[in-house]
């Protein structure tokens, strides 16, 4: 999972993805299981870099059970969010963003996919 990943997010309603395209967001980065990067966002001149303000003190990857599966967990630093990943093959994984305040959209999951870049 190392490295950099440009995320789109699935439709399903929620309003992840307008807060997201607002701040320029394009995925994650993995920098090791414990310094992760959970927003990646792209500057006015399209460089990107850790956007460390909407997404405080970063994270770290951990092994966590999901709906009866044991899947590869980002655990936020500096929120009350988890995100659960399964690989759907290499250079592709399903996120499903969980936890309180404005990611769980009043309870409900996000739904994203991450392409390695």
């Amino acid at each position: 999972m190392l490295g950099t990943w440009r995320g789109t997010p699935l439709n399903t309603g929620h309003s992840a993805p307008r807060r997201l395209r607002d701040m320029r967001r394009y995925g994650k980065r993995f920098n090791s299981p414990d310094d992760v990067e959970p927003l990646i966002c792209r500057d006015q001149q399209g460089r990107l870099y850790p956007n460390t303000e909407a997404s405080p003190g970063g994270g770290r990857l951990r092994m966590l059970p999901f709906r009866n599966d044991v899947t590869t967990a980002l655990l936020y630093h500096g929120r009350p969010v988890i995100d659960y990943f399964k690989a759907a093959d290499p250079a592709t994984l399903m996120g499903i963003m969980t936890g309180g305040g404005e990611p769980s959209d009043h309870g409900r999951a996000f739904y994203f996919i991450l392409r390695r870049s």
